[in-house]
């Protein structure tokens, strides 16, 4: 099943939808794993207290796949994703004041392509 998905993301076989619920399936994957590991080191460390004043950013956790999407990406794209599914918005507009609707639609649909592009393209 899993290479199925890799195989119709890599060959753009999908809808712009379809493409959108799986790169949020997968940013819910990493952010899941990026916690448990974040908490596991907490869990781990000697002293706690020490620990609290060299708190690690989220993103010191995420996978090599994850990390080289949040590198690449163009900024525009990472803010969309920032916004929209790594730390969501309480405002359900934030994107108003960066764009109209349908521009956001379009920047969105390209983030979504550039980060199957990064994610899966092995270097």
């Amino acid at each position: 099943m899993n290479s199925f998905l890799i195989q119709n993301f890599s060959n753009y076989n999908l809808t712009q939808l379809e493409k959108y619920k799986g790169v949020k399936d997968i940013c819910q994957l990493e952010l899941g794993r990026a916690k448990s590991k974040r908490m596991n080191e907490f869990k781990n460390s000697k002293k706690p207290s020490s620990l609290t004043s060299d708190i690690k950013n989220l993103y010191n956790y995420y996978s090599d796949n994850m990390q080289r999407v949040l590198v690449c990406m163009s900024d525009i794209s990472r803010e969309i994703l920032d916004n929209e599914l790594l730390n969501p918005c309480d405002d359900p507009f934030w994107w108003d004041m960066l764009c109209s609707k349908t521009t956001y639609y379009k920047r969105r649909a390209a983030m979504v392509d550039e980060f199957l592009f990064y994610y899966f393209d092995s270097f």
